[in-house]
């Protein structure tokens, strides 16, 4: 689980990441 929770943390900084650089 605890593995998961890394992933979700890791794609949600991603998709962040990826919003503020299109804007």
């Amino acid at each position: 689980l605890g593995g998961s929770l890394d992933v979700a943390a890791v794609l949600d900084f991603v998709d962040s990441g990826h919003d503020l650089i299109l804007a």
